[in-house]
């Protein structure tokens, strides 16, 4: 077992990709099955935030649209014991927002929890009769009587949106329905498919990065678990993509993955203790 190991490790150590990882100036991390598993950290990422933070931009991203960027980072900063800001996250939310105002949607039916929607009522008003649009999100408050209202408004002609597609959420315990799962029950309910949908692995996303933090594409990694979320956004990009091992993922579903798309710009670690004993080997250049 360790020979396999020590193997694996020099494959890695030798792959072309890792030197751009460590020149890399803004490191942006997933959350759950990622950095977090429900409300307990995953093993060595604080060792390795606290590496980063003294070197590199560090941003959390994620799809998870139950929160606010604000409650997102108040979660984040129990749960490592560290002072992290809000300016530090981005969510599926953002662009949701971007998109809804490009679009002048302002009368919206939030199909989304009662702490979101106290937040987009700042900006959005909030019609159950005729809104310019529904938002399909991550909505933990969810009852059989919105799931009517949405099928109704739907049938109605009102076009909804999904805010990121992530069928289910990890938890401590196994999985719970996400957003997408949502949406598959209006699609099946009402055979009519979103107008449009957000988050990652929208290219929206990368280039929010990219605005908000002043920084290049390529200048970007992205850490996730995913490969229909996080590795299908960083296909895409031309940022750098590293694949932990702790979340959803398999090693023989990315090699699949791999295979069917010849995807190469992405690394596979175990998790955050391999990663940082990867990026750790030389000193950051600013």
């Amino acid at each position: 077992m360790d020979e396999i190991k020590s193997e694996r490790r020099r494959k890695l150590n030798s792959n072309p990709l890792i030197e751009k990882i460590r020149q890399a100036r803004l490191f942006s991390f997933d959350l759950d099955g990622t950095t977090i598993l429900g409300s307990k950290p995953l093993k060595g990422v604080k060792e390795l935030l606290e590496y980063l933070f003294k070197h590199k931009k560090v941003v959390f991203m994620t799809n998870n649209s139950s929160k606010t960027n604000a409650l997102h980072a108040e979660h984040l900063s129990k749960i490592f014991d560290m002072k992290i800001d809000e300016s530090r996250l981005m969510s599926a939310l953002d662009s949701m927002e971007l998109f809804l105002k490009e679009r002048s949607f302002k009368r919206i039916y939030p199909f989304l929890n009662e702490r979101v929607r106290s937040y987009l009522s700042k900006e959005f008003i909030f019609d159950d009769v005729k809104p310019d649009v529904i938002v399909v999100g991550f909505n933990t408050d969810a009852t059989y009587s919105q799931l009517q209202k949405v099928s109704r408004l739907i049938f109605e002609g009102i076009p909804y949106i999904l805010v990121h597609p992530d069928l289910r959420c990890p938890t401590d315990f196994g999985y719970i329905p996400d957003a997408g799962s949502f949406a598959k029950i209006f699609e099946l309910t009402t055979q009519r498919k979103p107008l449009w949908i957000g988050g990652k692995p929208n290219h929206i996303m990368i280039k929010g990065l990219v605005n908000k933090y002043d920084v290049d594409e390529e200048e970007i990694v992205y850490v996730g678990d995913r490969l229909y979320t996080d590795v299908e956004m960083v296909r895409k990009s031309e940022a750098c993509g590293v694949l932990v091992l702790t979340g959803e993922t398999s090693l023989e579903e990315f090699k699949r993955y791999e295979k069917r798309t010849h995807v190469s710009n992405v690394l596979v670690v175990e998790n955050a203790e391999e990663l940082l004993k990867m990026i750790s080997n030389r000193v950051f250049k600013d």
